[in-house]
């Protein structure tokens, strides 16, 4: 049988290269007769090899020809006891074969838990023994004629034990026989004497073929979902979709279907090198097993290898030289992975040298490849992403994360490696933490935290990934050679599981640490004191200037100039020498000669070593310096390449004490004693030297004091501290010496230390913002492919032909379900999306098992108004505040939601309180003191729930909002406040500055104050049109009036100033808090009529509360008004006819819920019945509104 077909990467071929035997070993072709005598006994060697390479294909091959029968038993096995206790077996296993056949019988050794027994198998040839213990929950250990059988729930249980310990088999064949022994089944020859090693090779056998098992019905399973996918086929995928394989392994990355996106990338992976997952060559190999999930093959990363080779013969193509190759060769040469060349491990003891991993930004691994080269080569960074993109759609662009990114990056430029529009897709960076270790010019240009667009990401999602796998390190290093690929491969899909999984839990935690990183950035940028645009232009002019070519001329002379140095070091010592020589001699004319010669020798050296200095033109690189003297030029460029040496040396130094904060109990795991001792003794050796560079650093930054004369403009370079903990503190650390005079004054980047900091601050700000725009996205992202995955397991389930895959549907719908429960409780995911979706695949198999009922056709009511008013322009300037206002102040208007008035101390801290809950608490607390007892009445309510087909849509609401004058808005952020218009009602128009917050940020779900204040800021801005005037726009706080059956007293205190008794169009938003979304309720009192919007377009039965609970608020109103003399057209105890606006879901967003009932309010108050904007067109509604918030009028 051939291996079974796999949607995941192709892997190594059925018989790696390296596993290919000599020839005439499998064929057993005899050796040529004309040997001599000496080779006869390698001649006897050859045959034994022979055997076993013989032994081990041919049982290979019966595995695989097994394989296939065990399918259908296993999993009938798997149905008939999931979720059960397992029934005890019988003494004798028999076959199910009704045929008349010859039976035979044979006593096999089952191990169990707790215990092992011998158990007799009755067999024919229609069902082989394997079948038979299989559909009794036994696995063998052979193929043909077993021995021995293991317990399947035992190996299941060594499954999960080996994805949390990786211990080996032979843990767990010791710890059985120990267990055993203990429990009085020993394990014994006839004669009485213990068995060693009695289960090893037939457990490593069952552990083996047992998982390839589960692969191929995992495989199964996954076809099954894909045919059930409407949109695509498993051999045809879609082409603006990420493969199956990547959406299947990071939804949050490639769940998507929107790419292109140039400016911020689509995804954003990383990629590295480990050297301590290596193979002995003594270790041997065994027979190839299965395909891996996650590795590319070998002969993939070898093409890319020769393709490489080849480019760099070939003449370097024309590039735009962004940082100058000076800093990118010190970058590679400080880093071992820089040139590919340095050797890692012993090429001679190891055949496999490591792994290269290729992870998404959420720590999921993606792809893997084995290396098998001494050294870090390109090849395999360059394979993992030539395949990645392989499996994207053609407009995607990635974000590659490489501790030698500017390496690669000037690689992939200078050679053709991969086509050109690949390289065109691709943005490359240094990692984080790598990035410290690089030349400050590029880090200017490759470092995460400095480069724009790559918002948080730090790229160092390899390094956890390497330590999640750091356990099975011992286990694979002796270990065959192939089933150390399949150890890895296996651990690394249940981390990835995992992984995925916790993505919910992810997405909170780097939100937090997003806010607490902006809050920081904030209180530093009004610290600074420094306007942020002028921060700005000089984070430009640092950033051009600190990577001018000029800047690095000292990286090309370095060499020479060392060596100019060495001679004149030696120069002055001989002059010292001669010159206490000369104190010491007596007078003579011999020694008066001969020193006089030596003297003139001296002078003649010294000159030539001004020639030669001269000869090395370094004032050509230089010509501003031509004016400065030699000891000045001398000493800037010692200073510079000596702090260069620092930072090096400082940057390992970090690493090391942050590993002796582990064993204190610090983060991740505690060192242990022998490493421990190692890092302090390592610590020690270096330390000297290190605080000696330091010390001679302060010396040259104190006499360039001296030195430098004020016109030149040469800023004095800053003295380092000498202990490390201060030095990690430290910020100018990783800023280079400046050696060039200022044209100017010197720039205040350079002189100021809180304009650095102030910039410092401004860059984080921007990457904070970069990253919620990405969570944002990535929210959407999951929402998606957990609706397709979940609706096409559902149909899949729905399939009769799934019926045997029914038990593994059934689990795997379970944890999608699961994953609900966390995802779904992510700031930038509602409840509401995930719960639509969860309806609709549930709607969707049945309508697979059942034909779909027929819908009475709807009663509709003539559109209230329909013309096309236009904004008002000219009254849209700031107005004077009116303090004697008609409106109550307690009561300004229901658009604020009562929100208090804040000092600037206090704005952040407010910003924090959920305005629901204040509102909620206190009606709740008057609901104690004050209201009625009795529950309020039902009104019966007449649902009829279609859309009508006779809506009028709003085609030019964003041609109407958009103006000129919005162009250049200055954008601050402080309270602002208008009264509102006479004839729509009393009270005021404001926003405070933690709405405009939450409203300038693009992804960000709107609040209570922000759909309150923007729907009567839309009523206000077209307050021309009579539908306006006709609208009385209600609270999202007034629902709880209905929920918690507050009198009427209170009804009216707050919901006067709307005036409502006047208007034929009520307004109702509600916040239905379970599922977290935003709906609204369009009432007309007079026809007893509901309107009800959900841009979700939920069904019937999640809508009836909210219905309810405002039939009983209208009534409310009514009542409320009449008993305060106001009449209103309202027929009380009357039936309600109830319809939605939308039939289907119109958001595809977690987020945009609360701008769909913004625009359907706009819509409403212009004389229209629902809005004609997309999805795609609520990012430009959102900023006009924003926009238009800003032009109100400002309060201190």
């Amino acid at each position: 049988m051939e291996d079974p077909p796999t949607i995941a990467p192709q892997g190594h071929s059925p018989v790696p290269e390296h596993e290919v035997p000599a020839p005439g070993i499998l064929d057993g072709s005899p050796t040529p007769s004309n040997q001599s005598n000496p080779k006869q006994k390698q001649k006897k060697k050859m045959t034994k090899a022979t055997k076993r390479a013989k032994a081990q294909a041919s049982f290979h091959r019966r595995w695989t020809d097994l394989l296939p029968s065990l399918v259908a038993p296993f999993l009938d096995w798997n149905d008939t006891t999931t979720a059960r206790v397992p029934l005890p077996l019988p003494p004798t296993l028999s076959s199910r074969c009704s045929k008349k056949c010859t039976k035979k019988t044979v006593s096999i050794s089952c191990l169990f838990q707790n215990y092992h027994e011998q158990c007799s198998i009755h067999y024919c040839s229609c069902e082989p023994v394997a079948v038979i213990l299989v559909q009794n929950g036994l696995f063998p250990c052979a193929p043909s004629q077993p021995k021995q059988a293991i317990h399947i729930p035992l190996l299941d249980f060594y499954q999960a034990l080996f994805e949390r310990s990786c211990d080996a088999v032979n843990a767990l064949v010791s710890a059985l026989t120990t267990h055993y022994t203990r429990r009085r089944f020993p394990v014994r020859h006839s004669n009485g004497k213990d068995i060693k090693d009695a289960f090893r090779k037939g457990v490593t056998a069952a552990v083996s073929w047992y998982d390839h098992l589960h692969r191929v019905i995992e495989e199964a399973m996954h076809v099954a979902i894909l045919e059930s996918d409407n949109q695509g086929a498993v051999s045809n995928p879609s082409q603006d979709e990420a493969s199956h394989y990547l959406q299947q392994k990071c939804p949050a990355c490639f769940g998507g279907k929107k790419y292109g996106n140039k400016k911020d990338s689509d995804v954003h992976v990383c990629v590295d090198g480990n050297f301590n997952h290596r193979h002995l060559r003594e270790a041997g190999d065994s027979p190839h097993l299965h395909i891996p999930e996650y590795y590319i093959s070998k002969a993939d990363v070898d093409a890319v290898g020769d393709r490489i080779d080849r480019a760099r013969k070939r003449p370097p193509k024309p590039r735009q030289v962004i940082v100058p190759d000076e800093a990118v060769d010190e970058c590679e040469d400080g880093h071992i992975a820089g040139t590919g060349t340095n050797v890692k491990t012993s090429g001679k003891r190891y055949d496999d040298t490591g792994n290269m991993a290729l992870v998404c930004r959420h720590d999921i691994p993606l792809l893997l490849a084995n290396i098998d080269t001494p050294g870090e080569q390109q090849k395999y960074a360059v394979a993992l992403i030539q395949k990645l993109f392989s499996m994207l759609p053609r407009n995607a662009y990635v974000a590659v994360f490489y501790d030698i990114g500017c390496v690669l990056d000037r690689s992939l430029h200078t050679y053709d490696i991969l086509p050109t529009e690949v390289v065109e897709r691709i943005t490359i960076s240094t990692s984080i933490m790598h990035a410290y270790g690089h030349q400050w010019p590029c880090q200017l240009v490759y470092n995460p935290r400095i480069r724009e667009n790559l918002g948080m990401t730090d790229g160092e999602g390899t390094e956890r990934f390497w330590s999640r796998t750091r356990k099975i390190i011992s286990v694979t290093r002796t270990s065959g050679r192939t089933r150390r690929l399949w150890l890895i491969d296996r651990l690394t899909a249940r981390i990835g599981s995992e992984m995925r999984d916790g993505l919910g839990d992810w997405m909170k935690r780097k939100l937090k640490n997003v806010d607490a990183q902006e809050r920081e950035a904030k209180t530093k940028l009004k610290a600074c004191g420094v306007p942020e645009d002028e921060l700005r232009q000089l984070w430009q002019d640092q950033r051009a200037a600190q990577i001018s070519l000029h800047n690095h001329a000292p990286a090309r002379l370095k060499k020479d100039l060392e060596k100019v140095l060495a001679i004149q070091a030696d120069l002055d010592r001989i002059e010292e020498t001669i010159r206490s020589a000369t104190s010491s001699f007596g007078p003579g004319p011999h020694v008066a000669a001969s020193l006089t010669q030596l003297n003139e020798s001296h002078a003649s050296l010294s000159a030539q070593v001004d020639d030669l200095y001269s000869s090395l033109n370094i004032l050509d690189s230089f010509p501003s310096l031509k004016q400065l003297p030699f000891p000045v030029v001398h000493k800037l460029l010692l200073t510079r390449d000596l702090k260069v040496n620092i930072r090096k040396r400082a940057i390992g130094s970090f690493f090391e004490y942050d590993k002796l904060e582990q064993a204190a109990g610090g983060r991740n795991q505690a060192l242990g004693t022998k490493l421990h001792q190692a890092t302090r003794a390592a610590i020690s050796k270096r330390k000297p030297a290190f605080l000696a560079a330091i010390r001679r650093h302060n010396k040259y930054c104190d006499e360039l004091k001296v030195l430098l004369d004020p016109k030149w403009r040469i800023p004095v370079p800053k003295a380092l501290p000498t202990t490390i903990h201060q030095l990690k503190e430290t910020s100018h650390l990783m800023e280079d010496v400046w050696i060039e005079p200022s044209s100017g004054p010197i720039p205040r980047w350079l002189e100021s230390l809180d304009v650095r900091e102030g910039i410092r601050a401004m860059l984080k700000l921007d990457r904070c913002k970069e990253e919620r725009l990405r969570l944002g996205q990535e929210a959407d992202n999951m929402c998606r492919w957990f609706g397709k995955e979940l609706k096409n397991t559902e149909l899949a389930l729905s399939n009769p032909n799934n019926r045997r895959l029914r038990c593994q549907l059934q689990q795997y719908c379970s944890r999608l379900r699961q994953t609900e429960h966390s995802w779904a409780n992510s700031p930038f995911a509602p409840k509401a999306q995930y719960q639509y979706h969860i309806s609709e695949a549930e709607s969707a198999a049945r309508r697979v098992g059942h034909a779909s009922q027929g819908l009475t056709d709807p009663i509709w009511v003539t559109p209230v108004i329909n013309h096309n008013p236009t904004l008002d322009l000219d009254t849209i300037e700031e107005q004077e505040l009116d303090d004697d206002h008609d409106a109550p102040e307690s009561d300004s208007d229901a658009g604020s939601a009562e929100e208090e008035t804040f000092t600037d101390d206090e704005e952040e801290s407010a910003s924090d309180v959920d305005p629901e809950y204040i509102l909620q608490q206190q009606i709740a607390e008057d609901e104690v003191d004050s209201c009625e007892k009795d529950d309020p009445s039902v009104v019966p309510i007449s649902l009829d729930w279609r859309a009508p087909s006779s809506l009028s849509r709003d085609p030019s609401l964003l041609a109407e909002l958009d103006h000129p004058s919005l162009k250049g808005m200055p954008m601050v952020h402080s309270h602002r406040k208008i009264p509102t218009r006479p004839h729509l009602r009393s009270g005021y128009v404001e926003i405070c500055p933690a709405s405009l917050d939450r409203l300038s940020r693009r992804m960000e779900r709107l609040n209570d104050v922000n759909v309150n204040s923007g729907a009567l800021l839309l009523q206000h801005l077209f307050h021309q049109g009579p539908s306006a005037a006709q609208c009385a726009i209600f609270s999202s706080f007034d629902i709880y009036l209905a929920r918690y059956n507050q009198p009427t007293n209170e009804v009216w205190r707050r919901t006067e100033m709307t005036e409502y008794w006047k208007k034929a169009i009520w307004i109702i938003p509600v916040f239905r808090d379970v599922l977290e979304h935003w709906v609204v309720a369009v009432v007309y009192p007079s026809a007893r009529r509901i309107l009800f919007y959900d841009s979700l377009a939920y069904g019937l039965a999640d809508c009836q509360e909210t219905l309810q609970e405002i039939t009983v608020l209208v009534d409310k109103l009514a009542i409320a008004a009449t008993e305060n003399g106001h009449q209103i057209l309202l027929p009380l105890n009357s039936q309600w006819l109830g319809s939605p606006l939308l039939d289907q879901s119109v958001q595809t967003s977690t987020y945009s819920c609360g701008l769909w009932v913004l625009a359907l309010v706009a819509a409403i108050v212009r004389g229209y019945h629902i809005p004609s904007v997309g999805e795609q067109d609520l990012e430009q509604f959102r900023g006009l509104l924003y926009r238009w918030a800003l032009t109100l009028p400002s309060i201190s």
